[in-house]
Formats: C-alpha cells, sequence, structure tokens
C-alpha cells in the first residue's frame, strides 16, 4: 500500500513539473520579439522578410524551425536557407542566393537565369556572364523556368564553350533552332547548325580557332554544323 502511495506522489510530482516546463516554455519569457535574416543583399533579406509570417505567441524554444526554412524557400531566389534560435527571443535565419550563370538579351536589358533555368532579375547593363537571345519570349517572368528542352540545349552550349575556353564574352542566338550561331568575345561567329550535339561542336570549334591561331591566322567564321567536315574562313 505504501509503495503504491509513493508512485502516486511520484507521478503528480513528474506531471506538476512537466506542466511546469512546458508552460514556462509557451511563456511570454520565451516569445518569439526578433527575427534576423541574413542574407547576401538588403534587397534580398528583404524579401525573405516578406515570406516569413509566425504566430505572435509563438515560442522561440517550440515553433518549427523547418516551418520557417519551408516559407522563405518559397522565394524563388533563395538557394539554401538555415535556422537558428537566439535566446531569449530571437531567430536567426541566414539564406544563401541562387547564382545566374547566362543572361538573356532582350530591348530593353538583361533578365539573368540561374543553373536550374530559373529566372532570377533583371538588369540593364550586360553582365560578366555568357549572353543567350532566342531562348524564351522577351522578358520572361521572373520566378518562371525556361522551358525544359531549351534550356538543356543551353547547358550543353555552355558546357562546350567551357571546355573549348570560349565560355567568356560568348552571345548565343537561338532563334532558329536549325541554324544555332555563337559569337566570341574574339568578334568571330560559330555555326553550330541543329540543337544536336551542342557540347561536342563546341569543341570541334574550340581545337579548330586554337589550331588556326597556332599558325598565325584569325579565324572569322567556324562551321561545325557537320562536326566531322567543320569549314572555316580566316586571316
Amino acid at each position: 500500500m505504501r509503495h503504491h502511495y509513493r508512485v502516486g506522489k511520484l507521478v503528480l510530482l513528474v506531471s506538476f513539473l512537466l506542466a511546469l516546463a512546458v508552460g514556462f516554455l509557451a511563456s511570454p519569457l520565451l516569445r518569439v520579439e526578433q527575427i534576423t535574416i541574413v542574407a547576401p543583399t538588403a534587397e534580398l533579406a528583404a524579401e525573405v522578410g516578406r515570406q516569413i509570417h509566425i504566430p505572435p505567441d509563438a515560442s522561440v524554444l517550440l515553433y518549427p524551425l523547418c516551418r520557417i526554412c519551408e516559407q522563405v524557400q518559397t522565394c524563388y531566389r533563395v538557394e539554401s536557407c538555415a535556422v537558428r534560435r537566439q535566446l531569449p527571443h530571437g531567430l536567426l535565419v541566414e539564406v544563401t542566393a541562387r547564382q545566374p550563370i547566362v543572361a538573356l538579351r532582350d530591348a530593353e536589358g538583361y533578365t539573368l537565369v540561374s543553373r536550374e533555368g530559373l529566372c532570377l532579375y533583371r538588369q540593364a547593363k550586360r553582365p560578366a556572364l555568357p549572353v543567350f537571345s532566342g531562348l524564351t519570349a522577351p522578358r520572361p517572368p521572373l520566378g518562371s523556368r525556361l522551358d525544359t528542352d531549351r534550356w538543356r540545349w543551353a547547358l550543353d552550349l555552355l558546357a562546350g564553350a567551357t571546355k573549348a575556353g570560349l565560355r567568356e564574352g560568348l552571345e548565343s542566338d537561338f532563334t532558329q533552332l536549325h541554324q544555332i550561331t555563337i559569337r566570341t568575345s574574339a568578334g568571330w561567329q560559330g555555326t553550330l547548325g541543329n540543337v544536336n550535339s551542342l557540347t561536342r561542336k563546341l569543341t570541334v570549334m574550340g581545337n579548330l580557332a586554337e589550331q588556326l591561331q597556332r599558325e598565325g591566322r584569325r579565324p572569322r567564321a567556324i562551321d561545325v554544323s557537320v562536326p566531322e567536315s567543320p569549314r572555316w574562313t580566316a586571316a
């Protein structure tokens, strides 16, 4: 009988302590009062801040941090998110931004696009990135994703340009998919033909340009529409 009495007292004590702990954790003493956002730019930090919505009585210790990350990553410019608790009243949100790898040119400026094919932001001045035209309609909506096939072809072209050492200052025109062209930073034009084997075609083009330069000649135009039988003109 005495044993049951002791067990009952212990259960009551534990229940009381648990209720006290839960009450403390959910009390105003630990209420979220400040959210600090660390981002590469003030503009992105403000954009992230507009995505975060937590209840006014949220507890720093109890509120699910994954829920904040889910809200933050609805911002298409965010690549990754990490949230930490800062006792007694703060949360720290750290984000990294998606980086552009190409720019789409139109009559008004440039739309910068991430590796995932997401349209990130616009700028008037040409960026230090490869510039593409004809991949999509002029000025696609920010946050939209480019057509899967066209973007895959663009990535194939970029891979070949990187291998061939032609990526810097590169311009490419996809307006006619049977007659894709590029212009290099050296000023000469390349013709790639259709969308097939773009990486290989750029590699052949780069090797031929290097060979011409070693011979003391400057390429004017190189056509690798048929990569097994490239044609060129040189000065």
